[in-house]
């Protein structure tokens, strides 16, 4: 009787040394995945605080591979953008955005030039490439990016020729920009260049009609006080057009002359 207390004691002993060496077998086991586990979830936080999300309006500038548009960017220059209307100080001015994105053309538009003109800014025109292709029924697509705190903005694209001597615009597409303010986003307007409305009618009765020899872009805002900003403008060949135009091809769009919609 006496020595039951002592088998028991020892018996209890083993099989606590026994679970020990259990436990610490199972724990060896589960290690790699435990770290894996912390490993990957201090990853996806590092990357979750550290990785910035792209901005969509950095894209026109990325997938523009054949840019029509010189100086589209508005990198190039000493005192003015080159291959651009020069600046009118005080309203049209060549700065550096920050953000990364380098230099920017920026409207600035007070009370009375919002609610009356407007400011108009337009590029190089953009002519048949050196092989000798021609503008006209050809596709495009024009991207801008673009950031209001305010204004409204229309992208237009003109074409022009020389008619009895003299340069008129001939064709006209515009786009108007919905955007938020505040924030950069990238507006897209596809075109196909042709010639003057009515044409059709004037060559069904042997009347020769121009064709567009050059096309320029323009950038208009209007409406209200405030700034807006344009950079990485571009316009590239595509071969197609995914939404057809008007029948024509030359809808002669147009702002009614008011307080709110200036004329252009």
């Amino acid at each position: 009787m006496r020595n039951r207390p002592i088998q028991y004691e020892r018996l209890n002993h083993e099989w606590t040394a026994f679970a020990t060496l259990i436990v610490g077998v199972a724990l060896s086991a589960l290690a790699p995945c435990i770290n894996a586990d912390h490993s990957t979830e201090t990853s996806a936080h590092a990357s979750a605080t550290t990785t910035k999300e792209a901005d969509p309006a950095t894209s026109a500038s990325m997938e523009c591979k054949a840019n029509l548009v010189r100086n589209g960017d508005f990198e190039q220059g000493r005192r003015r953008p080159d291959h651009w209307d020069p600046p009118r100080p005080g309203t049209v001015e060549w700065v550096d955005a920050g953000e990364g994105r380098g230099r920017v053309v920026r409207f600035r538009l007070n009370r009375e030039i919002a609610e009356t003109s407007g400011v108009k800014y337009l590029c190089a025109p953009i002519r048949p490439t050196p092989e000798g292709k021609g503008l006209q029924g050809r596709t495009y697509r024009l991207r801008a990016d673009i950031k209001t705190d305010g204004p409204s903005v229309i992208l237009f694209v003109k074409g022009y020729a020389n008619v009895r001597g003299r340069e008129r615009e001939i064709y006209r597409r515009k786009k108007e920009c919905r955007i938020d303010p505040g924030r950069w986003r990238t507006v897209e307007l596809e075109f196909t260049p042709r010639g003057p409305a009515g044409r059709k009618a004037l060559e069904r009765r042997g009347v020769k009609t121009p064709t567009v020899e050059y096309l320029r872009v323009q950038l208009y805002t209007y409406g209200r006080p405030g700034a807006v900003s344009f950079d990485d403008v571009c316009v590239e060949a595509i071969g197609r057009l995914s939404r057809p135009e008007a029948a024509d091809g030359n809808k002669q769009d147009s702002l009614t002359p008011n307080s709110k919609n200036p004329p252009h």
